[in-house]
């Protein structure tokens, strides 16, 4: 049987470190080919089809390169460029495997997978529930944002699915008995959104000099996301830049831009955080970024810049602060 690793995407997801310890991503292969729900913003949906084989060497393979450099608690991320709660697109044995391996490791906070509510069924959740495994499972959904623009700007359509997801993650949280180990809960939700300026501007309004109208309408998504959450099931907030697909005609979204935004989106959080009886929920930037001058396309200045633009992003995934942000310039040569 073939067991050597499929090549994966050109994208490479660095280590970060955020307030719940080191986030490994592991981008593997969708055993059935491209993703079913083919949504037209998402450039990871096709992709060639891969065996549960080189899956599991794939991870196999991640895991050794990331374990080095782990040094505490962590909370991997999987990936596979569909959902990993489809069997069809990622095997039961491919997952037990994975699953099997973080459960022999004690640093392991919780485990995330990508998840559609609909493939989250319950023969799923039943099946997670029955294992008792020694760490919360997250499901990380997509929810790109709440705005009435979004439709007609992504092409995407989930109203209500995040309601529905937490609804029936809760069920299982409230049945949840306290282990010796301390775990507090059986599933929780890592939300996304995304950055993409378009979201919160009118049909053809140029991105130039709406800055204040663009994080207005960012921290909308944040405090909807947030009315939307209930306190029996753990959310995390992931806030992505928008990258250019052939699909949409928008320009990639300014990450200096984002930054500049971050210090007005954590207070909203820190109100939330602060009520009675919920769960501490983090906002993190799970941004992909390359070092492009190993390939000679990156100058002095513009690794520096891109040096700078990493370095801050795990400061404020590290500790939710951002003091200079203000003083982050625009750089399209590497937003």
């Amino acid at each position: 049987m073939e067991t050597k690793p499929s090549r994966t995407p050109e994208v490479v997801f660095p280590l970060r470190v955020d307030r719940n310890g080191y986030r490994p991503v592991y981008k593997l292969g969708n055993e059935g080919g491209n993703c079913s729900f083919g949504c037209k913003f998402c450039g990871v949906g096709k992709s060639p089809r891969v065996t549960s084989a080189q899956n599991i060497a794939l991870f196999d393979s991640l895991h050794a390169k990331y374990l080095p450099e782990i040094d505490g608690p962590y909370h991997p991320a999987i990936f596979n460029r569909g959902n990993v709660t489809d069997p069809k697109a990622f095997s039961p044995a491919t997952l037990n495997h994975i699953l099997g391996v973080f459960e022999q490791d004690s640093r392991v906070s919780f485990a995330s997978l990508n998840s559609r509510e609909v493939t989250a069924t319950g023969e799923v959740l039943d099946g997670f529930a029955a294992r008792r495994f020694p760490f919360p499972i997250h499901f990380i959904f997509g929810q790109e944002s709440f705005n009435a623009s979004a439709s007609r700007v992504l092409g995407k359509n989930n109203q209500g699915e995040m309601e529905r997801f937490i609804q029936k993650l809760k069920r299982y949280n409230q049945q949840h008995e306290p282990l010796a180990d301390g775990k507090r809960y059986v599933f929780g939700l890592d939300v996304n959104l995304v950055f993409l300026p378009e979201l919160y501007l009118e049909a053809g309004e140029p991105r130039a000099g709406r800055e204040a109208k663009i994080a207005e309408g960012l921290a909308n998504d944040l405090r909807e996301l947030l009315r939307r959450t209930d306190p029996l099931v753990p959310v995390e907030v992931n806030i992505h830049p928008y990258y250019e697909v052939e699909s949409l005609p928008y320009e990639k979204a300014d990450l200096f831009q984002l930054l500049r935004m971050l210090p007005t989106l954590q207070p909203i959080l820190e109100e939330q955080n602060r009520r009675p009886g919920v769960c501490r929920t983090h906002l993190f930037v799970g941004a992909v970024l390359l070092i492009a001058s190993n390939s000679g396309k990156c100058s002095a200045a513009q690794e520096r810049r891109i040096r700078a633009l990493e370095t801050s992003i795990d400061e404020f995934n590290r500790t939710g602060h951002l003091p200079n942000a203000a003083n982050l310039a625009t750089s399209p040569a590497v937003s």
